[in-house]
C-alpha cells in the first residue's frame, strides 16, 4: 500500500503539467456554474422568503375607482383568499433637494389593510391604516438622511402638510421601482414611495381615489390565472381596467425574470463549456496513459495484477478531479457569487442578499470526477489487459484506405507533400481528427457567443435609444396634457416637437390576457417604429403594430384579432404589424388610429431635439421629469450590467478553455505521432518539411472547425440572446465582425501555441530512442 501511494504522488509530479489542464478544465466548470448558480438560487430563496413574511398579492387590479361594494363581491370569489383597496396619490417634498437637482417626487399609498403585501419594516413601528404620521421607502431614507422621529414636508397641489416619520420601510409591491416611465434604473434621491394612514391620505389630497385592488388567492398554483382575471374583469365590470399577476406587475416582474434570466445564462453556456472540458480531459488523460503505456507493461511483467495498476491512474486522476472540483466550489462561492449580487443589490430592494444552497454543487463535482476515472479507466483498459510483451511493443501503425481527394487527381497532383500528408493522417485517424474539429467548433461556439451577447446588449441598447428613440430630451408630465399645453410647448421648440401617450392595457385573446402597454404618437422623428432590418415602419390611419415578443407570447399573428381594455373601455382591433421592438412590448399606434378605436388622445410625454433650454421645463409644476437620451442609454447599460459581468466573466473563461482544449489536443497528436515524426528525420526530411506537415494538418482541422463552428455559433447566439431577454426588454441577436475575427483569432492562437509547442518537441526528437524497439 505505501509503495502504491508513493507510485501515485510520483505519477502526480512526473505529470503535473498534464494534471494541471485537468485541474484548470475542473475547476473552471464547477466555478462559474456553481457561482452563478448561487446568486439566482439565493435570488429566488431571498425573494420568495420576503414575498411569504410579507403576504405579496397574486393580484393587482387597477380601475377607475373601487368601492366597497366592489370589494366585496371581489371577496367573495371562491379562489380569493383576501382584497385590500389601495388609495394613492402622487406627492413632492418641496423642502428636500434631490442629488440629481429638483424636487424628489413620492408615490403616497394607504392600503386598507396590513394582510396583503405587508410592508417589512427597518426601523421604527409597524404600518397601519389608522396611525398619522408617515413611513419612508429605506432607500429613500438614507439617501437624504431621514431617520425615525423626523419631520418631512409634503405637497399636493397647493395642499402642504408635515408629517413625523413613524418608520423606514421596504414595500414587496416595489422590489423595483423607477417612478417614472423615464427612468429604467431605480433613482431613490428623485423618485421614490410611501405609506401613509386612510386619514392623512385624505387630509393630503381629497381628490385621491381607491385606483388598486391587491389579491391574494386561496391556491395559487391550482388557479388559472387568465380564466380568474377574466373572472374578475366581470366581476368589476365598468370599474375594471387591467390586472396582473407577479410576472406582470412592473414592481416585481423584473425581480423574478432577472433571476430566472441569470440561471439560464449559467446553464446555456455551461453546457457547451462543460462538454469542451470533457473533450480537453479525455485528451489529457488519454495523453498520460499513452505516456505511461510501457511502464503499464514492466509493471504488469514484474507480477503486478491489471487491477492494482488500474487503480494507480484511476487513484491519481480521482484525487486532481475531487480536488479541483472542491477548489472551483469555493472560489465560486467565495469570488463570484458575491461579485455579481453585489451589482443586483443596487437594482431590487430585498432585505437580505446571501447566495443559496444546492445539492448540484455535490452532484457537479462527483460527475467531474467520474468522468474523469471514467476516462482513465478507459484509456487504461486496453493496456493493462494486454499481455505485458504486446504493451511493451511500440503501438502498430494504423492503415488507411484510398481517401476520395487522391482519387481527384487533378487536385491530388497540386498538393504538396504535407498537404497530402495531412489528408492521408486524417483519413486514417478518424477519431482524432474529429476530437479536434470539434474542439476547435465548440471553443468558436463558446466565444462567439460570449462576444456575441455583448455585442447583443451594446446592439439593443444603441437601437432602443438611438434609432427607435431619437430625441435629445423627453420630458414626463405627471398629468395628461391638454390641447393649449401642448401648443405653448411646441411652439416654445420652434413646433418640432412629437408627443406620446403611454398607457397600461390589457390584450385579450379567447382563451388569453395579457397585460402590456400602448404608446400612441403624433407624426414627428423623434420616436420611430422599426423593422427587423432597422427602417422605419409606417403606421397609416388603422394600422395596428404589436412587439414581436408580445406577439408571440401570446401566439398573436397579423390579420389576427384583439381586444383591448384600458379605462374601463373594451374595443376590438386587428393587427396590420409585428414589429421586432426592444421595448416596451405592447402595442403601437398613431394618434388618429387611438381615437378612432375609441379613446381620447391624451398625451404625457413630449420628445424634443438636442435645446439648451428644455431644463426650463423642470420648473412647471405639471413637468414630473426631463431626462436626456444619451442618460437612459446609459442607464439602460448599467440596468444590464450584472449580464454584462457574467457574459465578461465567461468570455475569459471560454479564452481559457480554447487555449487548454488546442493545447491538450495538440499534445495528444504529437505522442500519437512522434514515432512517425522520428521516422521522417531519419529518412531525411528538414525540420521545415517536418513542421509543414504539423501546421498544414492543424490547419485543415481548424478550417473544418470553422466551417462548423461559424454556423453553429449564430445559432447558439440566438438561443443565448433569447435566453437573456425578458417580458419587458427584448434583444437583437448581433455579432460584430471584430467579435468574429476575435474568436477566429483566439481558435486559431489556441492552435498556434500548440503547434509551436510541438514544432519545439519535433525538434528536440531523439530518433534513436523514439524508434527503437523494446526488447
Amino acid at each position: 500500500m505505501v509503495r502504491f501511494a508513493k507510485m501515485t504522488l510520483h505519477d502526480l509530479w512526473e505529470f503535473k503539467t498534464q494534471f494541471l489542464a485537468v485541474a484548470v478544465m475542473v475547476a473552471l466548470g464547477t466555478m462559474v456554474y456553481v457561482g452563478v448558480e448561487s446568486v439566482w438560487l439565493g435570488m429566488k430563496d431571498e425573494g420568495e422568503a420576503y414575498f411569504d413574511e410579507t403576504s405579496l398579492a397574486d393580484l393587482w387590479v387597477l380601475g377607475a375607482g373601487f368601492s366597497e361594494q366592489e370589494l366585496s363581491k371581489v371577496r367573495g370569489l371562491p379562489e380569493v383568499s383576501a382584497v385590500d383597496i389601495v388609495t394613492t396619490t402622487t406627492a413632492t417634498a418641496p423642502t428636500v433637494d434631490a442629488r440629481k437637482g429638483g424636487t424628489p417626487y413620492l408615490l403616497v399609498m394607504s392600503p386598507s389593510s396590513t394582510d396583503i403585501s405587508r410592508a417589512h419594516v427597518f426601523d421604527g413601528v409597524d404600518y397601519s391604516p389608522s396611525l398619522d404620521g408617515i413611513w419612508l421607502h429605506h432607500g429613500f431614507a438614507v439617501e437624504h438622511g431621514f431617520a425615525v422621529g423626523d419631520e418631512i414636508t409634503l405637497k399636493v397641489g397647493e395642499q402642504e402638510r408635515q408629517l413625523t416619520v413613524r418608520g423606514l420601510v421596504f414595500c414587496p409591491d416595489f422590489v423595483s421601482y423607477t417612478g417614472s416611465p423615464s427612468q429604467v434604473l431605480p433613482n431613490h434621491s428623485v423618485y421614490s414611495y410611501a405609506l401613509v394612514g386612510a386619514d392623512t391620505i385624505k387630509e393630503l389630497d381629497p381628490s385621491a381615489t381607491a385606483q388598486q385592488l391587491r389579491i391574494t388567492l386561496s391556491d395559487r398554483d391550482s388557479v388559472d390565472i387568465d380564466h380568474f382575471k377574466t373572472v374578475v374583469a366581470d366581476t368589476l365590470a365598468a370599474t375594471y381596467s387591467t390586472s396582473s399577476s407577479r410576472w406582470e406587475w412592473s414592481g416585481t416582474a423584473g425581480f423574478l425574470e432577472k433571476a430566472n434570466q441569470i440561471q439560464r445564462v449559467a446553464i446555456i453556456f455551461s453546457l457547451v463549456f462543460f462538454a469542451l472540458s470533457l473533450l480537453c480531459i479525455r485528451s489529457t488523460i488519454k495523453r498520460i496513459i499513452a505516456q505511461q503505456r510501457r511502464q503499464i507493461g514492466v509493471l504488469k511483467a514484474v507480477g503486478h495484477s491489471g487491477g492494482v495498476i488500474m487503480g494507480r491512474y484511476l487513484l491519481s486522476v480521482g484525487i486532481v478531479a475531487a480536488v479541483a472540483g472542491i477548489a472551483g466550489v469555493a472560489l465560486g462561492l467565495t469570488f463570484l457569487t458575491p461579485f455579481v449580487l453585489d451589482v443586483e443589490r443596487a437594482l431590487y430592494d430585498i432585505p437580505t442578499w446571501e447566495g443559496g444552497a444546492s445539492n448540484t454543487r455535490y452532484v457537479l463535482v462527483g460527475l467531474s470526477v467520474l468522468f474523469c476515472v471514467g476516462v482513465a479507466a478507459v484509456s487504461a483498459y486496453s493496456a493493462v489487459r494486454e499481455l505485458p510483451a504486446v504493451t511493451l511493443r511500440n503501438s502498430s501503425v494504423v492503415s488507411a484506405k484510398r481517401t476520395l481527394v487522391e482519387s481527384w487527381e487533378a487536385l491530388w497532383s497540386r498538393l504538396s507533400f504535407s498537404a497530402r500528408w495531412a489528408v492521408r493522417d486524417m483519413s486514417r485517424n478518424r477519431l482524432r481528427t474529429v476530437v479536434g474539429v470539434i474542439g476547435a467548433a465548440g471553443s468558436l461556439i463558446l466565444l462567439m457567443a460570449s462576444l456575441g451577447l455583448d455585442d447583443s446588449i451594446r446592439a439593443s441598447g444603441a437601437r432602443l435609444y438611438g434609432e427607435q428613440y431619437s430625441y435629445g430630451w423627453r420630458a414626463d408630465f405627471r398629468v395628461p396634457v391638454g390641447t393649449d399645453t401642448q401648443e405653448s410647448v411646441s411652439s416654445d421648440f420652434n413646433h418640432e416637437v412629437q408627443w406620446l401617450q403611454e398607457m397600461q392595457i390589457e390584450v385579450r385573446t379567447a382563451d388569453m390576457r395579457h397585460t402590456g402597454t400602448v404608446v400612441v404618437f403624433t407624426p414627428g422623428f423623434y420616436f420611430n417604429v422599426l423593422d427587423a432590418r432597422g427602417d422605419s415602419v409606417s403606421l397609416e390611419t388603422g394600422d395596428v403594430a404589436v412587439s414581436a415578443k408580445f406577439a408571440d407570447s401570446m401566439g398573436l399573428s397579423v390579420n389576427d384579432t384583439i381586444q383591448v381594455s384600458a379605462r374601463g373601455k373594451i374595443v376590438t382591433a386587428i393587427i396590420t404589424n409585428v414589429v421586432p421592438t426592444i421595448a416596451p412590448q405592447g402595442i403601437y399606434v398613431s394618434e388618429a388610429t387611438f381615437e378612432g378605436l375609441g379613446w381620447d388622445f391624451q398625451p404625457t410625454v413630449a420628445l424634443v431635439g438636442d435645446w439648451d433650454d428644455v431644463r426650463s421645463l423642470e420648473e412647471d409644476p405639471a413637468v414630473l421629469d426631463v431626462v436626456r437620451l444619451s442618460d437612459q442609454y446609459h442607464d439602460a447599460e448599467q440596468a444590464l450590467l450584472s449580464v454584462r459581468q457574467i457574459v465578461r466573466i465567461l468570455i475569459a473563461a471560454a479564452v481559457i478553455i480554447a487555449v487548454t482544449v488546442m493545447y491538450s489536443i495538440g499534445l495528444l497528436n504529437y505522442l500519437e505521432r512522434e514515432r512517425e515524426y522520428a521516422t521522417l528525420k531519419v529518412l531525411g526530411f528538414t525540420r521545415r518539411e517536418i513542421f509543414g506537415v504539423v501546421v498544414k494538418d492543424a490547419l485543415l482541422v481548424l478550417a473544418l472547425g470553422a466551417l462548423l463552428g461559424l454556423p453553429l455559433g449564430w445559432v447558439y447566439l440566438n438561443v443565448y440572446v433569447q435566453s437573456v431577454a425578458t417580458s419587458s426588454f427584448d434583444f437583437l441577436p448581433v455579432i460584430r465582425a471584430r467579435s468574429i475575427l476575435l474568436s477566429l483569432a483566439a481558435v486559431v492562437g489556441s492552435s498556434g501555441l500548440a503547434v509551436a509547442i510541438v514544432c519545439w518537441r519535433i525538434a528536440r526528437l531523439d530518433m534513436v530512442e523514439s524508434l527503437k524497439s523494446v526488447e
